[in-house]
This record gives structure tokens, C-alpha cells and sequence, in this order.
């Protein structure tokens, strides 16, 4: 997917992968009608010990067609970092 940016002045086509992640780490599932299987709802981990969150978000980036997934979950800082191609 593609998003209009500005970047330095200038209006460029750039990938909207970071977007989307994003988008698919907030949402429940059935939360996007375009893919009502994916969804993380990251929120609900909030208070819990993230038991399951890595194997979560590995799941919905497969099942959207995601490759090279790395996920580093940072829990004193609770910052997720994720790389993954499509």
C-alpha cells in the first residue's frame, strides 16, 4: 500500500507498511471490515504480563502476508519495535 507524504517539501509516493502495522496492532479483530480476521487490540495486553503478545502479533503480520517478521517487546518500556516486508 501506498500513501501520499510530504517529505522535505516535496510530495512523494512512499509505502504505508508502518501505517498499516499500526492500524493492525490497535484494531480487534473484526475491527477493519477490508480484513475482519486481523487485529491485535494491543490495549488489552496493557495490564497483563504480555503473555502472548509476540506469538499475536506474528500471527495477524503472517496471515496479512508479512515476511522477515522481527518483533523486540521492550516491557520496561513497553514499546514494541517491529521489521517485516511485504
Amino acid at each position: 500500500m501506498y500513501d501520499i507524504v510530504l517529505r522535505n517539501g516535496l510530495i512523494v509516493i512512499d509505502t504505508s507498511d508502518d501505517d498499516h502495522i499500526e492500524d493492525m496492532l490497535l484494531l480487534a479483530k473484526g475491527g477493519n471490515k477490508f480484513s475482519p480476521h486481523l487485529g491485535v487490540n494491543v490495549n488489552q495486553y496493557i495490564h497483563s504480563k504480555g503473555n502472548g503478545l509476540e506469538n499475536d502479533i506474528a500471527r495477524n503480520l503472517e496471515a496479512d502476508g508479512a515476511k522477515n517478521i522481527t518483533i523486540d517487546i521492550n516491557p520496561q518500556t513497553n514499546q514494541i519495535e517491529i521489521d517485516a516486508t511485504y
